[in-house]
């Protein structure tokens, strides 16, 4: 896990529900939508992915909550002027062209 704290959620995020059920576990995962460097692989933070049902509700959740400062320090979706992605897809047009 990451050495920001994340959270496991213990209710229902809709109606408040304990009765909570894991039903899939793809192990720990790193942010999406995180453009790094090779040299940095391995590095990056990773939480556990996982997805409950609520009983009372029905509804489908992750199981846990990653902080916001991770999940949108450098979020490149932002608007289409991300310096972010447009040196990333820079970066991918100049490896395509050699």
């Amino acid at each position: 896990m990451s050495k920001t704290a994340a959270r496991n959620i213990s209710r229902c995020r809709a109606c408040g529900s304990t009765r909570l059920e894991k039903f899939l576990s793809l192990g720990n995962c790193p942010p999406s939508n995180s453009f790094i460097r090779k040299e940095n692989l391995g590095r990056e933070s990773s939480y556990p992915l996982e997805t409950f049902f609520c009983h009372d509700c029905a509804l489908v959740q992750l199981g846990v909550v990653v902080p916001r400062e991770e999940m949108f320090l450098d979020y490149v979706y932002v608007s289409s002027t991300s310096r972010t992605l447009s040196a990333h897809l820079a970066g991918l047009a100049e490896t395509i062209v050699r």
